[in-house]
């Protein structure tokens, strides 16, 4: 029988059982707007390079009625000369009416990051432009090994509180069999880019990114574990809102890794969630340098991303959803 699951932390107590159930039920909302017109979003699709394929990106403009529904108005299609094909857009807000798009391009010369930059209110979108800098091919993401990473392995997220939008993607280099992860920082108010820098290597080509409220930056990727041979660890990048970065691993075990979440509260505590073996649910939290021992949130075990759920709260608190098929 397949179930939904929800389970609370709060600060550091144990994970207790599952004390909210609903058969086959998964509930999920979405707040517009109340008794206000409601803001505007993008949205870009993946496809091949020509005027009708290409990726397309698009900007919604309100109604001025409460609960109306929104209109939406088609960009043109963005890709750089010698496009093949583009996939994997990522996009964020970097400031009010603003967004930005990282997709990746196939070209004839191998796989490259580019950049656009869109304004909601005009509707209109900037030439993208290459991110240089780095060496290898960008690469795209198949859930490979089960590790089902969303969006892609080309990920951004921007912090109004920072006014920094930060890209990572993963690239591989002619004759390694791993991935290299790179990290590069786009300042809002210069309209800069920092120069990319390897973070990691990674097994996989994917990454996780989450930000908190306060300006904290979180990245996670898979290699392979350094203790136990055959499994994998969960390599994580903390960039506080200010401060120096923190490098980190987690041994996550014997497990398909059909699943992970990430978090980052105010106070840069570290959680993470993931699909476990035996069909558990298993939670780890790391608060300063120091992880408490992963534990089991109970069974079910989720069987792709959409599956598991995690939010965390700005003091460290959090909640975990998750649905799978509950073990008699």
């Amino acid at each position: 029988m397949k179930k939904i699951h929800t389970n609370q932390v709060h600060g550091h107590k144990r994970p207790t059982a599952p004390s909210i159930r609903a058969r086959n039920t998964v509930v999920a909302a979405a707040l517009c707007c109340v008794l206000a017109a409601c803001g505007g979003g993008g949205s870009g699709n993946a496809g091949n390079a020509t005027d009708a394929n290409a990726t397309p990106m698009s900007t919604s403009t309100p109604q001025a009625t409460a609960f109306a529904a929104m209109r939406w108005a088609v960009g043109p299609s963005l890709y750089a000369s010698g496009a093949i094909t583009t996939y994997m857009p990522s996009m964020a807000s970097i400031a009010a009416g603003k967004v930005m798009a990282v997709y990746a391009q196939s070209e004839t010369g191998g796989n490259k990051l580019y950049v656009s930059f869109g304004d909601l209110a005009a509707g209109t979108w900037t030439t993208p432009t290459l991110v240089s800098g780095y060496g290898g091919v960008v690469q795209g993401v198949n859930a490979i090994g089960g590790w089902a990473l969303s969006p892609s392995a080309t990920v951004v997220s921007a912090n109004p509180v920072t006014g920094i939008a930060t890209v990572a993607w993963t690239s591989q280099v002619a004759g390694e069999s791993t991935y290299r992860v790179w990290l590069s920082n786009y300042t809002v108010s210069s309209s800069t880019w920092s120069t990319p820098v390897q973070i990691g290597t990674a097994s996989v080509p994917g990454l996780k990114i989450t930000n908190s409220a306060a300006g904290g930056t979180l990245v996670g990727w898979l290699s392979a574990s350094i203790v136990n041979p055959g499994t994998q660890d969960l390599n994580l990048y903390t960039l506080p809102a200010s401060g120096a970065a923190v490098t980190d691993r987690l041994e996550l075990g014997a497990s398909p890794y059909a699943a992970i979440k990430l978090g980052l509260s105010d106070a840069n505590i570290v959680v993470t969630v993931w699909a476990g073996a035996l069909q558990t649910v298993m939670f780890a939290r790391r608060s300063g340098a120091t992880w408490a021992a992963p534990v089991s949130m109970g069974s079910g075990a989720p069987a792709s991303e959409s599956d598991l759920d995690l939010v965390v709260n700005a003091n460290g608190s959090d909640a975990v959803a998750w649905g799978g098929v509950e073990v008699p």
